[in-house]
């Protein structure tokens, strides 16, 4: 059987966002992703490989859905290291963290039809978001 988010509509309201891309914090320190509102979890092939404690892997194989593992693509990611670059907070992303930001980004594109709402340069600094 299937496992979907769906199945849990009598216990969770609705969902309110199409994806939830999911890092490994979350997962080790035990948060309920499967109660934050989304259709789908999605997240890349390294942040499972990073769940290694014996509990978060039990609490991930336990979810009541499919965790889906997609791949970012490659124009996602050079859009993310380059945004990085321009904040400064390249040299403290790991290749992991710019991945997973990449595949939120993609699959806002993808859901967009674009990526026009999306910033391409940093805000000033003070200025209000």
């Amino acid at each position: 059987t299937e496992r979907s988010l769906h199945g849990l509509a009598r216990l969770h309201p609705a969902p309110t966002m199409r994806f939830l891309v999911v890092d490994s914090g979350p997962i080790i320190r035990g948060a309920r992703i499967e109660q934050m509102g989304a259709e789908r979890l999605v997240t890349i092939p390294e942040v499972l490989s990073e769940i290694r404690d014996e509990q978060a892997r039990a609490r991930l194989a336990a979810l009541p859905c499919e965790l889906e593992v997609r791949e970012p693509s490659e124009e996602a990611l050079l859009a993310i290291k380059r945004f990085a670059k321009l904040t400064g907070d390249l040299p403290v992303l790991s290749s992991v963290d710019l991945r997973v930001l990449a595949l939120a980004w993609m699959l806002e594109k993808q859901e967009c039809d674009g990526t026009e709402h999306l910033r391409t340069e940093p805000l000033p600094r003070g200025a209000a978001a």
